[in-house]
């Protein structure tokens, strides 16, 4: 309903702020560990195959054309 109004007054023409603060409560975030996980993940994987050294791309061993064909 809240969002419904919202857009009903939106398309009349009225400038309004979105009402996150009304929202927020409404919202079970369920996602928020899954992404920790995921970016967590990929970190490890980005640590993994980067050479320790700035100016080498990958660790030895890497191919370069594939760098998560290890995986």
């Amino acid at each position: 309903a809240l969002l419904a109004e919202y857009n009903s007054r939106l398309q009349a023409g009225e400038a309004l702020a979105f009402p996150e603060a009304l929202l927020l409560p409404l919202i079970d975030n369920t996602w928020h560990d899954s992404a920790e996980a995921v970016v967590g993940n990929w970190i490890g994987c980005v640590y993994q195959v980067t050479h320790r050294e700035r100016g080498l791309p990958f660790m030895p061993g890497i191919d370069p054309n594939n760098p998560l064909g290890w995986v």
